[in-house]
């Protein structure tokens, strides 16, 4: 008892950590948005090409991490890192993952602030398929980013809502992925090349996703990390 007690606080702190500094990023950004409104009635603005640049990399970083946090995830149910690594600490590194994605994806789209390519406001960020540039395609880059603060946000909620509400929440995280895809492809401006690359990196997930699925038909439920 005394151990599920620290476990659950240690989840509620770790939620408000969250909390906290999710509010405190947030007046930072709007206060640097704010400084930089105020410089370009001076005349001083940032260079385009590189906020464009800027927008790019960042939403592939932003990609890879949550593909990386994907791939561990799916990992955690394997006997190798079991075997391996204690499990708070391969929970730890999945909800790192997980959360370093959205802040990145998160930066990702707060840069299509300072782009003159296209007029952004924060609304347009914040509400799906209402922007000026490619409006479905990036709606769906911000439901897939909702759908990602959610699953993140559910390893904290476990004893709130209970370990099987809380694994079948966590399957969104396939969904957000996918929307993130179809994001990535629809509205990125890297051609062919980078395509194939997001292509290949959902392929490589999804095929062993479902094969761990057939499989369970064959045995019990693996277990998943929750503490």
């Amino acid at each position: 008892m005394a151990t599920q007690t620290t476990v659950t606080s240690r989840r509620t702190a770790g939620f408000g950590n969250i909390l906290l500094n999710g509010a405190i990023v947030a007046a930072l950004l709007a206060a640097i948005y704010a400084a930089s409104l105020l410089l370009e009635q001076k005349g001083l603005e940032l260079d385009n090409e590189s906020v464009w640049c800027a927008i790019r990399a960042s939403g592939a970083v932003a990609y890879l991490l949550l593909a990386a946090s994907m791939a561990w995830g799916i990992l955690l149910s394997g006997k190798l890192v079991k075997r391996r690594v204690p499990a708070a600490l391969a929970l730890e590194l999945h909800t790192y993952l997980a959360w370093t994605a959205v802040g990145m994806s998160v930066y990702h789209a707060y840069l299509l602030l300072f782009s003159r390519f296209f007029d952004y406001g924060v609304l347009d960020l914040l509400i799906p398929f209402v922007g000026p540039y490619e409006p479905f395609a990036v709606g769906i880059g911000i439901v897939g980013l909702y759908v990602m603060i959610l699953t993140s946000a559910s390893f904290y909620l476990v004893d709130r809502i209970g370990y099987r509400s809380f694994r079948l929440l966590h399957y969104l995280t396939y969904a957000g992925f996918l929307l993130a895809t179809v994001h990535s492809v629809m509205a990125g401006t890297d051609g062919a090349l980078f395509n194939s690359f997001y292509l290949a990196i959902s392929v490589s997930l999804f095929l062993p996703t479902l094969a761990r699925i057939l499989a369970r038909r064959r045995r019990e439920p693996a277990r998943i990390y929750t503490s």
